[in-house]
């Protein structure tokens, strides 16, 4: 995503799709000189930030679906540890730039009348209020006391009724030594959005303070110009196309049955455990690397591919069902361009991923099952909550109606970096307080997620303690494991996924 942003701010149109199909300079360069894909990126931009009314995106509607106690506490922040000095005025004029530029956190919602109605306000009606704290004179467990209280207090602060959904606050704990703590609503926000913040936010400190002069990059699409667009792709024709590839699906009346132990449990945040899994560095080398290379394909397909085996060995089910997660950036059609590379704003996409696990499947077969079917996904799978939320066929919403998800999630983030990695001085801080209400229902029964960091593989298994014991998870986490391992061992698969 970084790539296609800096390339498209250059005035290259590409897309993150032309990344992966060309993976080398020169056959990415002979493919745009091709298509001609030069000198018009920045078409998409644009100059003026929006302000206005704005319509719900298909991620927005999702959450407004829920109990109220479930979207008002739905958050996704930025914390910055900081170390060297923080001059507090200089902090705040780049939060301020930074607002002004990023239109989707100054938005607001009336919840009030019979619609839910989003309001993107002008930069000149909106003035960040950086607090600050000095813990200095305190010993290390008061001041992390208190850092705990403070960022449950900005959490706790997000409300509707008041206006804007982000906070901010300097916490010094001595001279060199600063945390930074911006709390938004994850309605403004998504972890693409979170790099993009951060990025921004380091480079605009860091030439400030060198008292040089710095512009941010260009606006790219806005959120609300985006929404606009893909609610008249899946309205026009190219919709109905999308309805076909998803409509045996529908027909089916969605996912898979999930086995429980006690079907009836509750399934609060409060309830929540979780089993991690954490791969060596050879293993995940192997799997990022030597395999996806020999079957010409992604880590993402791979870890889908072992992800399937093993529900489908846990469930004892042939058919297995995911809702899968995406980043929710990927181009559209010719006809309704966008670029959102740099655009802040909760892009999140979910849809069904299914997969047939015969009996005696080799995992080539399985990865090359998966890589297919990957491919063939419109959109990467986006256009399915357009389809669902933005859509105004009414035989569309009736096949809707009836839809009944699969209880279990998957979100697999690729490798992550520290967004404050370029820079000795700043680093990303840990979150003290959570995200949540105690009192929200999870999304999903089941949420299984992954991300490669410091070159090792961790996956997460996220479950309801009233729904699942410890030791039925723990069955699926090490079927997984065994699925990793025969992929690793693996080494001359009987199928190529090309």
């Amino acid at each position: 995503m970084q790539v296609v942003s800096r390339m498209n701010q250059a005035g290259f149109t590409v897309k993150p799709t032309d990344i992966f199909k060309h993976q080398t300079v020169a056959e990415l360069a002979a493919y745009i000189e091709a298509n001609g894909l030069y000198g018009t990126g920045e078409a998409l931009g644009a100059d003026e930030p929006f302000a206005g009314v704005a319509p719900l995106s298909p991620i927005q509607q999702w959450l407004f679906a829920k109990r109220e106690i479930e979207y008002e506490m739905y958050l996704m922040p930025l914390i910055l540890d900081i170390a060297k000095p923080v001059d507090a005025a200089l902090m705040q004029q780049v939060l301020q730039e930074m607002v002004d530029h990023h239109d989707m956190l100054r938005a607001t919602f009336d919840l009030d009348g019979e619609e839910i109605t989003q309001t993107i306000l002008a930069p000149e009606d909106v003035r960040v209020n950086l607090r600050t704290y000095d813990l200095s004179a305190l010993s290390e467990a008061e001041a992390q006391a208190e850092c705990v209280r403070i960022e449950a207090e900005l959490k706790h602060g997000i409300h509707f009724a008041n206006g804007l959904l982000m906070s901010t606050a300097l916490l010094t704990f001595a001279e060199d030594r600063h945390r930074l703590i911006w709390v938004m609503h994850h309605l403004l926000d998504d972890l693409v959005s979170i790099r993009i913040l951060g990025l921004d936010l380091i480079e605009l400190y860091e030439k400030g303070a060198a008292g040089e002069a710095y512009r941010l990059p260009r606006r790219t699409t806005s959120y609300a110009k985006w929404v606009e667009q893909s609610a008249a792709f899946i309205n026009s024709e190219h919709g109905q196309d999308v309805f076909e590839f998803w409509k045996p699906l529908l027909e089916q009346g969605g996912g898979m049955e999930v086995p429980y132990d006690n079907a009836d449990g509750s399934n609060l945040i409060a309830d929540h455990d979780m089993i991690q899994l954490q791969l060596d560095e050879a293993t995940t080398s192997a799997l990022l690397n030597e395999l996806t290379e020999q079957h010409h394909t992604t880590i993402k397909e791979v870890m889908l591919a072992a992800l399937l085996r093993a529900v489908s060995r846990w469930s004892q089910q042939e058919r297995v069902v995911l809702e899968v997660e995406g980043h929710g950036r990927d181009a559209l059609h010719d006809d309704y361009p966008v670029d959102v590379t740099r655009t802040v704003g909760w892009f999140t996409s979910i849809y069904p991923f299914f997969a047939d696990i015969k009996a005696g499947q080799t995992a080539a077969e399985t990865i090359k099952q998966v890589h297919d079917r990957v491919q063939a996904l419109p959109h990467g799978g986006t256009s399915f909550a357009m389809l669902r939320y933005l859509s105004q066929d009414e035989q569309i919403q009736e096949w809707f109606a009836h839809y009944q998800k699969t209880e279990i999630s998957y979100n697999f983030l690729g490798q992550i970096d520290n967004v404050a990695a370029a820079s000795s001085d700043w680093s990303q801080g840990e979150q003290l307080v959570s995200n949540h209400s105690d009192e929200s229902e999870r999304p999903f029964k089941l949420m299984i997620s992954g991300f490669i960091g410091a070159g090792k593989l961790l996956m997460t298994f996220d479950y309801s303690v009233h729904l699942h014991h410890k030791a039925t998870i723990q069955r699926l986490v090490d079927l997984f494991h065994e699925e990793i391992e025969l992929f690793v061992s693996t080494s001359k698969p009987e199928l190529s996924a090309t």
